[in-house]
């Protein structure tokens, strides 16, 4: 990790910190963070959770966070290597909004180019002008986002936002479908290629991650109804799914965190 002094704060944005082939180990946000982040993957896989829906981040792939958004991000397995840089200045969100990026974006840029980028922001800090370099090399990364705009999943939107209303009762593929008007044949390549999983892997994803809130705001129910409430059909269904996703099992899960908050 390169931490950048403060005579580099010259520019109305500027380059804070970043990071070449870091090993996550896994972030918690639940106000956000301080300052602009894009983040991508350089080798591994990890997982995005935002506002409720889990973003699979596979291997080339990254995404654009605004100060303050909630969100986490851990590996789904094994070593997860990113590289990352943070920004911020008093124009940041100017130049956002002139270059048409959006508050959340998640997509695969040319990764290649934005590595290459990073890492000549980490080999320019000592240099004579630093602060104006910086800024060209942090500009270049941004317009190279902008141009991944149309990645971020639209026509779908409706259906993601239908799972997170309808979770935790049984949806059929013919009702997702039914949504956007389209076969359900279509529909699932429609919804692979905007999220990166069938329709029902990302569903099972979320029914997860709402089991886990559920565990943790009511740590003494069981979980036969915890996976009611969170949508499956059987408590070893259940079980199955979130340890195939987590890691672990939901019993463990809720210990560990009842441990941690303890220990608070």
């Amino acid at each position: 990790m390169v931490l950048f002094p403060m005579h580099d704060k010259a520019t109305p944005v500027y380059i804070t910190m970043l990071g070449l082939e870091h090993p996550q180990p896994g972030t918690v946000r639940p106000e956000g963070y301080t300052e602009y982040q894009w983040i991508q993957t350089r080798d591994g896989q990890g997982i995005l959770e935002h506002d409720g829906i889990a973003y699979k981040i596979g291997k080339g792939q990254g995404f654009l966070l605004p100060p303050g958004l909630p969100h986490s991000y851990y590996p789904e397995k094994g070593v997860w290597k990113q590289d990352w840089i943070s920004f911020g200045g008093p124009y940041a969100e100017t130049i956002f909004k002139s270059l048409q990026l959006p508050p959340f974006l998640v997509c695969t840029p040319d990764t290649g180019h934005i590595s290459r980028l990073i890492a000549k922001g980490a080999e320019t800090v000592s240099s004579e002008g630093a602060p104006v370099l910086l800024l060209s090399v942090l500009l270049e990364i941004l317009w190279t986002l902008s141009g991944e705009n149309s990645a971020v999943p639209r026509r779908c939107q409706p259906v993601i936002q239908y799972m997170r209303d309808n979770y935790s009762r049984d949806i059929s593929l013919g009702e997702l479908a039914g949504l956007l008007q389209v076969t359900p044949q279509h529909f699932c390549k429609l919804f692979s290629e905007e999220t990166g999983l069938r329709p029902f892997a990302y569903l099972a994803r979320l029914r997860v991650l709402k089991s886990k809130e559920h565990m943790m705001n009511h740590p003494a129910a069981k979980l036969e109804d915890i996976a009611a409430q969170s949508g499956f059909a059987s408590v070893s269904y259940f079980c199955k799914v979130f340890k195939a996703t987590e890691g672990i099992s939901p019993a463990r899960f809720r210990k560990e965190e009842l441990t941690a908050n303890a220990a608070l």
